[in-house]
């Protein structure tokens, strides 16, 4: 674009030029001194690249994307490097929802008024925060109601971090108001302005969160501003929809651009309260749309359901069973491509058929039925597992009933066709790799030659069961070579011997965390409520120094981040975080 700068210019003329894409920018010139041109010159300097800097004459990146792109930024450096972040990010919330709450909640309580409060975690972040300021003896957890309580030492923290907080945005306030002390501003002027300094900041948080947060640690570096056409269209939002007069606007910026250049002490501690928020926000994963990013390009390779998720998702009453059901429900529920070789279908109808073979008769209360169910002389085997709890308070007697209240037969001849039936109503397709589009015939002959390899390394790992295992997991090398997949599997044995191959192998209960933190069908706390509201602002502090200092080079600059680099990034850090796991 063109920038115009023009006196008394109207409305209509302004909008005429918009069309040839010039902006003008316009000051009263009552006295015909052009001084608000001189003070526009000054201020708009702040945003002009000066001669000789790298980026003249370089295309700005588009300014929502630029957005985007920080957060999956912060999302491949800060959470997918340490997934307990996240239980650091929930401790003010948790002991706010527990400060009023004189009879304690218990953890189903606590989750509902998580979910009242839009913030989005998982159960394992939830449990682990509570655990962690249990620890810290700010909670305590009623042996009987299994209720937790907020402790006096954790109120006395709880309360003198928000007295502390405010006390911070007092003395920010005052210096807010003393910034005006030269100015030929009224007092009702000046408060316009500071009610809208809040709103003003975190919009430069939006553009700039990531390097105001290091400038607050770094004495010696600044937010740059240069080349800053996204903040001062930020910042041009403030006039434009009658906050604010040209006077206060223009106050406004110059208060903003002092802060962003040259904060005191005062505006470096309230700058800290609200980088708090920002982060929390961040790992949180309240941004719906980076929310999106993250979870299509999960959606891009379909998700092989290895066996032992689908055992126990049949077994009904087996240790395993509700998880196996829920997970496969949020997989079908957030339309993830979800896929079963006939391979690991086999495993499943082998496991019951087993069970069948050798306990069908079997009464609840025999001693080797017993054994077999703890699994005390071999692998345990699910459905025996499934059915001693299942039996319970019901009026049947042999394993026999079990089986046909799930299946309504014991003929195991039945089961291959059953399965597939209740599969096929979550969204789970049974597949062979020669029924796929773009299979060849030559990839027989990688088949075989994977099943070799996988034999020969499994042996020499001594965890060499079968040959039908070999093959089931040479079939998935071929299978991720047609296409790349991702393998829900409780078991890391492929991932080792598959390294080379398109397979990211995820566990079970990462996958579920996965997609709880990144579910994009719930409507979230909005960035200004993150980084304003008092339940996020107790005082502890969710990143220190030193991490930000790890994922924010001296090379980084946000306002030049990618986002189709970014989206790279993020599949290359995921699968790095998912083989560390």
């Amino acid at each position: 674009p063109i920038y115009l700068f023009s006196p008394d210019i109207d409305t209509k003329s302004i909008e005429e030029l918009a069309g040839y894409n010039i902006h003008t920018i316009t000051y009263e010139n009552s006295d015909g001194s052009h001084s608000g041109l001189k003070r526009l010159l000054k201020l708009y300097d702040n945003f002009i690249q000066k001669r000789g800097d790298s980026l003249v004459g370089v295309a700005e990146y588009n300014h929502d994307e630029v957005e985007l792109a920080t957060s999956l930024y912060f999302y491949n450096q800060i959470v997918l490097h340490d997934l307990t972040i996240i239980d650091r990010a929930l401790v003010n919330s948790l002991l706010n929802i527990l400060l009023d709450k004189k009879e304690g909640l218990s953890l189903i309580e606590i989750k509902n008024e998580i979910a009242n409060r839009k913030i989005l975690c998982d159960d394992l972040s939830i449990i682990s925060s509570l655990k962690n300021i249990e620890s810290k003896a700010l909670i305590t957890q009623d042996p009987i109601n299994k209720k937790f309580i907020i402790t006096d030492l954790g109120k006395d923290i709880v309360l003198n971090g928000k007295a502390i907080n405010q006390d911070i945005k007092k003395k920010f306030i005052i210096y807010c108001m003393n910034f005006f002390n030269d100015y030929s501003l009224d007092m009702s002027s000046i408060n316009r302005i500071v009610e809208q300094i809040d709103r003003g900041l975190i919009s430069a948080f939006r553009k700039r969160g990531i390097e105001i947060s290091k400038m607050l640690f770094d004495n010696s570096s600044t937010v740059s501003i240069n080349s800053s056409t996204d903040i001062l269209g930020e910042l041009n939002g403030f006039a434009s929809n009658d906050l604010l007069n040209q006077e206060e606007y223009l106050g406004f910026v110059e208060l903003i651009l002092n802060i962003l250049q040259a904060p005191s002490q005062e505006v470096k501690d309230y700058l800290g309260i609200l980088a708090n928020g920002y982060f929390t926000y961040q790992i949180l994963g309240h941004d719906r749309e980076a929310r999106t990013i993250r979870f299509s390009e999960l959606k891009k390779r379909p998700v092989v359901i290895d066996s032992s998720i689908l055992i126990p998702y049949f077994a009904q009453g087996c240790l395993n069973h509700d998880f196996a059901v829920d997970l496969l429900s949020e997989l079908s529920k957030n339309s993830i491509s979800m896929i079963c070789t006939e391979k690991l279908s086999d495993e499943l109808i082998d496991h019951a058929e087993w069970a069948i073979r050798y306990y069908k008769d079997k009464e609840f209360d025999d001693i080797a039925y017993y054994t077999a169910v703890v699994g005390s002389d071999f692998r345990q085997n699910l459905f025996l597992d499934g059915s001693m709890k299942w039996s319970i308070g019901k009026n049947v007697s042999t394993f026999s009933d079990y089986m046909t209240s799930l299946f309504s037969s014991t003929d195991i001849s039945l089961y291959r066709n059953i399965f597939s039936k209740e599969l096929e109503k979550i969204g789970v397709s049974i597949i062979s790799m020669d029924q796929l589009p773009n299979f060849q015939v030559e990839l027989y002959s990688a088949y075989e030659e994977a099943f070799e390899q996988i034999k020969t390394e499994r042996t020499a790992r001594l965890t060499y069961k079968n040959d039908r295992q070999c093959e089931t997991e040479a079939e998935l090398v071929i299978i991720s070579r047609i296409h790349p997949i991702s393998f829900l599997t409780h078991t890391s044995n492929l991932k080792q011997i598959t390294s080379r191959e398109e397979i990211l192998h995820w566990s079970p209960e990462i996958m579920y965390r996965f997609i709880k933190l990144n579910s994009t069908s719930t409507e979230l706390t909005d960035l200004y409520s993150c980084m304003i509201g008092d339940f996020l602002s107790c005082g502890f502090k969710v990143l220190d120094k030193e991490t930000i200092a790890a994922f924010s080079s001296p090379l980084f600059k946000q306002a030049r981040t990618q986002l189709d680099l970014l989206k790279n990034e993020f599949g290359d850090v995921l699968d790095k975080f998912l083989t560390e796991e």
